[in-house]
């Protein structure tokens, strides 16, 4: 069986984590192998049993019907607030920091809350769809939690979907009835915090309209939830959300001890997948179909949350901070064009740009180079002016808690809490050395062409005679996965 290479930088990573997390078990070039072969076997079923797959994207399939809180998500239009980090249980699998104190406030989008007006006004400032209470456990925060969905009711109507995560300890059938009265909509019961206790989700049953179970998916408990699909499916249950194990430094002993598999991915240097548990997540999905069990069940992977949820966070920031050069990619990313000359250069190209139509707001002379919005790079490109190389530089947005300095970097301009600043961290540079990568980069990521209508476009443009245009497209195009474009594939396992 052939082995598969690992770079000299995943080499690095994996050597990191040997250091890192001590005891912790890392896919052998065997089991990358056979790993791969067992996810291509699940994929290939999926195909021919007609698994749906949110966003298009194979990173999460599901079967039958997502469930409503799914959708905000999806869109990147959901704000996840974890309301305290009190809890009841002390789970093994649980990724959140033991020390930390939210008791007082409460967390959304990286952001802390000092009260819920202030929260509210941050709702106001984003075009949210939905709001999930996650925590510790929401219910020992329950008359903050209460006040929260009575102001988003008041204030939005029935705009936000609102459910809220529990591991069931602390639900009294008259917080449900308040809850009820308040506008909540969904609750999803961590059904493995308690060893599947089903009491507190059949009380929720009766008076909450839309209840689902949201679990990660423990290996050793595949069998068990295989036998009693049916049974949830009997009590009202028609969601079944199920995630995948995920370590981290606050839950790494308790991996190793169980003798999890880490999957290395090119996406995520904090939390770590679980091979065993997206086998699992797999193996389940599987027998639903065969036993045509109707109850919706959908993989929320690891690469899913990193790749879908980061999406929508940077897409909510990213205009607040670019300027009036920059541009967005498709998946939130700030993107700005440079190009590097003497100031004598700089400034006759500046000239010709104006010349040519192009607004001044379009163009700005910085640090030795001069700044072009995308507008000012598809004129360039018809000027047969590229004498020197475009620089494409990438940032991301981030947000910050308080004020810096003027000259520390950080953009003056505020999210709707004065106290929130944000910053544009530069991710990656790409180089556009020559007429061909600008004219393929311009009709690619500009103007959203297809391979086949890029080369035809190309080839009525330039008298060019070789086989290979459509291939070189291709490959310049896959040069800028994940920041221009999510990638369309499973990322390798290694």
């Amino acid at each position: 069986m052939m082995k598969k290479k690992i770079n000299h930088s995943k080499a690095r990573i994996r050597k990191w984590i040997r250091k890192t997390y001590d005891k912790i078990s890392l896919l052998s070039d065997e089991q990358i192998t056979s790993a791969s072969l067992k996810r291509k076997e699940f994929y290939d079923f999926f195909s021919k049993n007609k698994v749906k797959y949110a966003c298009g994207s194979v990173l999460k399939p599901y079967i039958n019907e997502l469930a409503p809180g799914c959708l905000p998500c999806i869109n990147g239009t959901w704000s996840c607030v974890h309301i305290n980090s009190s809890c009841t249980r002390n789970c093994f699998f649980c990724v959140q920091d033991k020390n930390l104190d939210l008791d007082k406030s409460m967390v959304s989008d990286r952001i802390t809350f000092s009260s819920v007006d202030e929260y509210i006004e941050h709702l106001k400032s984003f075009n949210f769809e939905g709001v999930g209470f996650s925590g510790g456990e929401p219910f020992l925060a329950f008359d903050k939690m209460l006040e929260i969905i009575e102001k988003i009711r008041g204030v939005f109507g029935q705009k936000h979907h609102v459910w809220m995560n529990t591991n069931g300890d602390a639900i009294t059938e008259e917080k449900l009835v308040l809850l009820k009265k308040a506008g909540l909509n969904e609750i999803r019961f961590n059904l493995s915090a308690r060893g599947y206790d089903l009491k507190p989700l059949k009380l929720a049953l009766k008076y909450i309209d839309i209840v689902a179970i949201e679990i990660p998916l423990i290996p050793e408990d595949l069998d068990f939830l295989k036998q009693n699909l049916k049974k949830f499916l009997g009590l009202g249950v028609k969601y079944l959300n199920v995630h995948q194990l995920l370590m981290n430094k606050n839950n790494y002993k308790f991996c190793a001890k169980r003798g999890y598999t880490l999957m290395c991915t090119d996406l995520n240097s904090e939390l770590f997948p679980i091979l065993e548990s997206e086998m699992a997540a797999f193996d389940l999905l599987k027998y639903a179909i065969n036993n045509k069990i109707k109850i919706g069940i959908n993989y929320c992977s690891g690469c899913y949350k990193n790749v879908f949820q980061s999406k929508g966070f940077r897409l909510r920031y990213a205009d607040l901070c670019r300027n009036q050069q920059e541009s967005l990619t498709k998946i939130g990313y700030i993107r700005r064009f440079e190009i590097k000359g003497s100031e004598f250069e700089l400034n006759k190209l500046l000239s010709l740009l104006i010349r040519k139509g192009v607004s001044k707001n379009a163009l700005k002379i910085k640090d030795k180079s001069l700044i072009l919005s995308q507008e000012a790079l598809k004129i360039l490109a018809e000027l047969d002016s590229l004498d020197n190389p475009i620089n494409v530089i990438y940032s991301a947005p981030i947000v910050i808690q308080k004020p810096r300095k003027q000259n520390s970097g950080y953009d003056r301009k505020k999210t709707d809490n004065k106290q929130k600043l944000l910053k544009k961290i530069k991710v990656k540079q790409i180089r556009l050395s020559n007429e061909m990568a600008l004219l393929f980069f311009i009709k690619l990521f500009l103007e959203n062409k297809k391979f086949h209508q890029v080369k035809k476009e190309i080839l009525t443009v330039y008298d060019l005679s070789y086989d290979d245009l459509l291939e070189d497209i291709k490959r310049f195009r896959s040069g800028f996965e994940n920041i221009e474009y999510l990638q369309e594939n499973l990322p390798d396992y290694w």
